[in-house]
């Protein structure tokens, strides 16, 4: 049922009159309340078309007010929203004097709504979505708190007219019910106007979304002109990405030209809030909330610290050796740095450096015109830079050393190796040598072999030559058919030749096959005796069983003549 109102309605303020309809008022109805009186109507408030409604008193509302007509609020009237879920709609934007939010559950803007004097919350929250809930200069917010505040779900802002200078001035806004994200603006500059409103998410990401809160705050200015103001952002413990560290929180803002977020620089860390919020944060000397940046997170960031770094560094030539640093820190980047008698210069990856924008330098293969040469890091990140202490590189030339000549040799002679240039030798393989470790082994090789030496001077730096042997195995056995023991000092021994003789047996028969003679070594012959009486001349039978390096067996047997 619809009643229409065409006279002017005047409650007195000692009344109390409820209006238990739907209210509508159409054409040149006019509608006005008195100051001191009440208007209560217990279901929707529609205004259409050219109605009026003059409120100098309170209207009390359960359903819905939607205006498509003119609402005149005076000063200290009020409009009291007392129902279940009710909007604020219609096509005409209403101006209240005091707004009162109220009731058993939230309400809703669907239009955009101004409040003069102030916004009142009894109970529940009121929603903006895409619409703006515009204060006036003289406005105030009272009565909220972490479970009535403004909801911006949507890309509505709670908007504050010519905010007060040098005051904390508390934005209640949140994105949806239970997440309470207020922001308190503290301004100084020219008057100005600017509007507040949270969403989930960081818009855009930071790429590293879980050392953030995850929300971001729009606050903006309508005007640029001397800004310096700060901001204090609050959020709770379930809002924190799982890398978040309180301790290193900072505020940072998004720059639209640059497409980058910036931190504020402060003192790191969180404040406790509770019960409006878990905790909090704040940052100061703002100079630009324009539309190009406007957007706040809260992010956590390490400072910079250098922890330790490696010492100056002494290598032979050729030897590759590095340089570090070990630091802690958010996003640190690094620089190396070198200074060979002509000034700092920055290093770049190539056949002699690699690492060079990391924490470690590596020097390949140095030359000794490198030695002397300084070098450091600089550390950077958002909040310091950091340069290392210089390291100087010494760079030790190779000893040279030597192993000797090539030489030549049959197989069961020996001969001595030298090596020079170092302190300390090392020859390898070691096979056949007396001593791997002298500069002056001894080798009997068995077979051609070529020996390495390591040759280290009193820098620990090594050098190496090669020296080849050649060894001649081919076995030969030889004895004289005549031998005169006469004592002139020639031919007055018969002994068995050849060579490659590793093993010998040499025995001497006369001619009735008597033994008159044995010897296993190569190096002892016949002279001519028996039982040490020298024998007549005579001829002998001698038989030789030998064997060679090679593991090869050999007889020889013959005839020799005993002259005198």
């Amino acid at each position: 049922m619809k009643h229409s109102y065409s006279i002017l309605i005047i409650i007195f303020h000692s009344l109390f009159f409820p209006i238990s309809i739907r209210a509508q008022l159409n054409n040149a109805d006019i509608i006005s309340v008195p100051s001191g009186t009440y208007l209560n109507i217990q279901n929707d408030l529609l205004n259409n078309n050219a109605g009026v409604i003059n409120n100098s008193g309170t209207i009390i509302i359960t359903g819905d007010y939607l205006n498509d007509g003119n609402f005149n609020s005076a000063n200290n009237s009020y409009v009291k929203l007392d129902g279940s879920y009710q909007q604020i709609g219609g096509n005409n934007t209403t101006t209240f004097s005091n707004l009162i939010i109220d009731g058993s559950d939230n309400k809703e803007c669907k239009i955009n709504s101004n409040v003069d004097e102030a916004l009142i919350f009894n109970a529940n929250n009121i929603i903006i979505g895409n619409y703006n809930l515009v204060l006036s200069p003289t406005s105030i917010i009272s009565n909220s708190d972490n479970t009535k505040y403004v909801i911006t779900n949507g890309n509505g802002s709670l908007v504050k007219k010519s905010t007060p200078l040098g005051t904390d001035f508390l934005f209640p806004v949140g994105d949806t019910l239970y997440s309470y994200k207020p922001v308190t603006l503290n301004y100084n500059g020219v008057v100005d106007t600017f509007s507040v409103r949270v969403a989930k998410g960081l818009q855009p990401t930071t790429g590293n979304d879980n050392e953030c809160v995850q929300y971001t705050y729009f606050v903006e200015e309508s005007n640029i002109n001397g800004t310096n103001a700060s901001l204090k952002l609050g959020w709770n413990s379930s809002d924190e990405g799982s890398l978040f560290a309180r301790t290193h929180a900072y505020i940072w803002q998004y720059y639209n030209t640059t497409s980058s977020w910036n931190i504020i620089p402060g003192l790191p860390g969180s404040l406790s809030n509770i019960p409006s919020t878990d905790w909090y944060y704040g940052a100061s000397a703002i100079a630009d909330l324009s539309s190009s940046k406007n957007k706040f997170i809260v992010r956590s960031y390490n400072a910079l610290t250098l922890d330790s770094q490696s010492t100056s560094q002494s290598v032979c030539e050729s030897n590759s050796t590095y340089f570090s640093v070990e630091a802690t820190g958010s996003n640190i980047s690094y620089q190396w740095q070198e200074n060979c008698g002509n000034g700092w210069s920055n290093i770049v990856d190539n056949a002699t450096y690699s690492g060079t924008i990391t924490s470690n330098l590596v020097i390949n293969s140095p030359t000794i015109g490198m030695t002397g040469c300084v070098y450091q890091c600089i550390m950077m990140n958002l909040l310091d830079t950091i340069t290392s202490q210089p390291d100087t590189l010494i760079v030790h030339a190779l000893p040279n050393g030597f192993a000797g000549p090539d030489t030549n040799l049959v197989v069961g002679n020996s001969v001595q190796l030298n090596a020079s240039g170092g302190n300390t030798y090392q020859w390898a393989p070691p096979s056949f040598l007396d001593n791997a470790n002298s500069p002056n082994p001894i080798t009997t090789p068995l077979n051609n072999i070529m020996y390495v030496v390591y040759i280290t001077d009193s820098y620990g730096c090594s050098n190496t030559d090669t020296v080849n042997i050649e060894v001649d195995d081919a076995t030969d056995i030889f004895i004289p058919d005549v031998f005169s023991p006469n004592g002139d000092g020639q031919n007055d021994i018969l002994y068995v030749r050849g060579k490659g003789i590793k093993e010998i047996e040499f025995i001497i028969y006369d001619r009735w096959g008597e033994k008159v003679f044995e010897s296993s070594d190569l190096n002892k012959g016949w002279d001519g005796s028996f039982k040490s009486k020298l024998l007549s001349t005579a001829v002998f039978v001698y038989y030789i069983k030998a064997i060679s390096y090679n593991d090869q067996a050999y007889e020889r047997k013959g005839n020799v003549t005993l002259i005198k």
